[in-house]
C-alpha cells in the first residue's frame, strides 16, 4: 500500500500535518521527524522516488543516498545534485515540479531506477580513488 513519508523537521511541518488531516490522508502520510541515515536508508530503498522541494538546501546527502540505493529523485534546481540528476536522467529536477512529474516517475520507474543503479558507481569512494590515482599518474 502506498504511503508518503515526510522525513525531517521544518517550518511547514504543522501546516502539512493539518493539511493531511483536512484532506483525509492522515492514515497515508507518515511524519517521521528527524531520522538518522541508518533509519532513512530502508525507507529510501523501497521508495518510488525521493521528493525534495527545497528553495535553500543546496547540498543534500539524502539525494546521493537515494541514488545509491536506486531511488529516483524529484527535486528543484536548487540542490547542486540537480545538474547530474538531469544529465543522467536519475529523476526530475526543475524549478517547479507537479503531479504530472510524479506520475512520470511512477510510470517510468524501472527506467529511472536502472539509471540510478548504473550511475551509483560514480558516487562511490572506489571511483574517487581511481580518479585520484589516474590524475596522480598523469601528473608524474
Amino acid at each position: 500500500e502506498p504511503y508518503l513519508y515526510i522525513i525531517g523537521e521544518g517550518e511547514m511541518e504543522e501546516v502539512l500535518k493539518k493539511k493531511a488531516i483536512d484532506v483525509g490522508l492522515s492514515e497515508k502520510i507518515i511524519f517521521t521527524g528527524k531520522m538518522s541515515h541508518d533509519e532513512l536508508l530502508p525507507i529510501l530503498s523501497k521508495a518510488k522516488a525521493l521528493l525534495v522541494n527545497t528553495v535553500k538546501d543546496n547540498n543534500m546527502v539524502s539525494i546521493v543516498e537515494a541514488i545509491a540505493v536506486g531511488t529516483p529523485i524529484i527535486t528543484t534546481n536548487v540542490p547542486l545534485n540537480s545538474a547530474y540528476i538531469k544529465k543522467y536522467n536519475l529523476g526530475i529536477a526543475k524549478q517547479k515540479w507537479t503531479e504530472d512529474d510524479l506520475q512520470k516517475i511512477v510510470l517510468n520507474n524501472e527506467k529511472y531506477v536502472k539509471n540510478c543503479m548504473d550511475y551509483r558507481y560514480k558516487l562511490s569512494t572506489k571511483r574517487r580513488v581511481e580518479q585520484f590515482i589516474k590524475l596522480s599518474e598523469k601528473n608524474l
